[in-house]
């Protein structure tokens, strides 16, 4: 049986545990317990930095994805670890304060399966029980072994991840990540349908399901029932199977199969967790993961993280996958490390538009969240990862110095909401975006908004009637029906004038003033943010974002800009002054003058990225 092999295979791990925590030092002094995990001015870098030039120049608080694990051939595995210690000593006396090691869930490496028969064995599968590759990885070999994707099911590559987290902790480094969090539940890439997943299928159908009901799926016989020869005998590739299941085809029983995968992969995540919290004796060790793009596939499993250090597209809806993964997380209580995805650093590698980027990197610390520093970040060429982007560091550092230099207009700041936009948690598992366009649509107009989720059986958030209470409006995206009780939440809300359904911004604006306006030019994005108590001390303060200009791919500094702020912001305190910094640009005084309930503020000159600072009376 399946769960007779896992508890058999973990008997050896176990004990490997006991005695890598007798080995482990914490490395994690001199931290403030009471201060945020991740703080709005850090700077976060993919993995450690060879140069140290580039390593002064942005100054990195934390290695987010972290040191991997993927011994190379050239050394053996004692010097690699040696190297491994040092480098991650040597991290946290040049002032990185969180160093992770990160876990690839997806492969053993072409170089440890080559020495491992049985790893080679516990892979990822497809429909006709052929073993499949990484596909990004599909020309890396090692003494004739490819690069198996393996199966996160199987007790020998489970075993395998739970040495590697224990060991990986081991060397002193004081978060865990995760790449990728999914595991065999990856279904769009043809697996996993290895015995163990078919296997382990059939025994939770059997706990789960009555006689009755399995026949109404198409189950006779339980005990000789076997999903990949059910799915096999549909398609003749695994490409066929790709194409219907990514088109959302009708397949019997795979909505039963992927849930059943997916909570599985995130039970595994939160073994895998457990190991790093007893190996290193702390309950709180933090664990972030890959959540690519926040979809609704890689979001089942969060509640066992603390943070996402992940991968989002760039380029597609309008630039407002990133909008979306800062908002969700928002809403989650999560902070949120991002990078670009290999496609997107392709198209900067090649393309060579670093302004795009310099785009991006404010926008992350304008929403209250980091973009990772440019520097050897992946690239895919023909859906290969062959090589990295090596961002210029006279280009990229001053952004990151304005950071730190600005730190006390980020820490501790909170995003301003004027509505509530509810985001439908399965409607976007079965591919029906509803918010994007919402998203979009707010942000030109500068309408601050902040995400309310509606969570479904995958995803444990929920709608409050009392969240209502929080924002002059709440928006429904059309088209929606929300589970367990939530539907008659937001219709109650909808008949008490308090929400609606949502047709365009000029529907909205009928009974909305944006509390921000940007007079002149209309195209600069503004978000403010606030501290919990507004003082001379904590000023209001509101991000200014001049976007690149995508047929010259270069912002133009703006000039003789006139914002409108709503006195509803600054409460019952009287505004004194305004200061003004801005990137590249002297800080500098403002005027403005009240006008009715509104402020108006004249900024003679805008680069790519200021941050107004409102300050008021005590």
């Amino acid at each position: 049986m399946a769960l007779e092999n896992e508890r058999r295979h973990g008997t050896v791990w176990n004990i490997l545990v006991v005695i890598i925590s007798m080995l482990w030092i914490p490395s994690c002094e001199g931290q403030d317990s009471n201060a945020p995990l991740v703080r709005r001015s850090d700077v976060a870098a993919l993995s450690h930095y060879r140069e140290i030039e580039s390593f002064e120049a942005y100054r990195p608080t934390i290695i987010a994805w972290g040191w991997p694990l993927a011994y190379p051939k050239d050394v053996t595995t004692q010097e690699r670890d040696n190297m491994i210690r040092t480098q991650i000593e040597e991290a946290y006396q040049q002032g990185v304060r969180i160093v992770s090691t990160n876990i690839d869930m997806v492969t053993a490496t072409a170089w440890i399966l080559s020495e491992n028969p049985e790893l080679q064995d516990a892979v990822v599968r497809d429909i006709h029980n052929e073993p499949m590759l990484v596909y990004w990885f599909e020309h890396v070999n090692y003494d004739g072994v490819p690069t198996y994707w393996g199966c996160t099911n199987h007790p020998v590559y489970r075993e395998h991840l739970k040495e590697k987290v224990a060991k990986g902790v081991s060397f002193g480094t004081n978060a865990l990540h995760f790449d990728d969090m999914r595991g065999s539940a990856w279904l769009d890439n043809g697996g996993c349908f290895c015995d163990f997943c078919t296997t382990a299928f059939r025994e939770h159908l059997q706990a789960k399901y009555t006689t009755p009901e399995l026949a109404e799926m198409g189950v006779r016989d339980i005990d000789s029932f076997n999903y990949r020869e059910v799915v096999g005998s549909m398609f003749v590739s695994k490409e066929a199977f790709q194409r219907a299941y990514r088109n959302r085809e009708p397949i019997p029983m795979i909505q039963v199969y992927e849930s059943f995968l997916y909570h599985r992969a995130s039970d595994f995540l939160n073994e895998l967790a457990g190991v790093a919290k007893r190996v290193t004796k702390n309950s709180d060790f933090p664990i972030s993961a890959n959540t690519y793009n926040m979809e609704p596939r890689y979001m089942i499993g969060t509640e066992h993280l603390d943070l996402f250090v992940t991968e989002v597209d760039h380029q597609n809806h309008d630039g407002m996958e990133p909008v979306f993964a800062y908002k969700i997380s928002d809403a989650l209580g999560k902070r949120i490390i991002l990078t670009a995805n290999a496609v997107d650093w392709g198209m900067i590698k090649f393309g060579g538009n670093t302004s795009l980027v310099l785009d991006w990197i404010a926008t992350s610390y304008a929403f209250g969240h980091q973009f990772m520093t440019p520097y050897r970040q992946w690239v895919f060429v023909n859906q290969r990862q062959t090589t990295n982007y090596m961002g210029p560091t006279d280009i990229f550092a001053p952004i990151y110095q304005f950071v730190s230099q600005n730190k006390d207009l980020l820490d501790g700041y909170e995003a301003v909401a004027q509505i509530g936009v509810v985001y439908d948690h399965s409607a976007m598992r079965q591919g029906i975006d509803t918010v994007h366009d919402v998203f979009s649509d707010l942000v030109q107009v500068n309408i601050p908004f902040e995400m309310l989720v509606a969570g479904d059986d995958w995803f444990s958030p929920r709608l409050d009637p009392s969240d209502v209470s929080s924002y002059q409006h709440i928006i429904i995206p059309d088209s929606i029906t929300l589970l367990h009780g939530q539907q008659a939440i937001v219709e109650d809300w909808i008949s008490n004038s308090k929400a609606t359904y949502w047709k365009d911004t000029e529907s909205l604006l009928k009974y909305i003033e944006p509390w921000i306006k940007v007079i002149t030019p209309h195209n600069i994005k503004a978000v403010p943010r606030v501290k919990k108590d507004l003082t001379s001390t904590n000023p209001l303060v509101v991000h200014l974002i001049n976007p690149v200009d995508k047929d010259i791919k270069e912002f133009q500094v703006q000039r003789d800009i006139n914002i409108e702020v709503s006195s509803d912001l600054l409460g019952d305190r009287e505004l004194e002054h305004v200061n003004f910094v801005s990137l590249y640009v002297e800080p500098t005084l403002l005027s403005f003058q009240s006008v009715d309930d509104r402020i108006v503020i004249a900024i003679p000159e805008l680069t790519l990225w200021g941050i107004l600072q409102m300050v008021v009376s005590d």
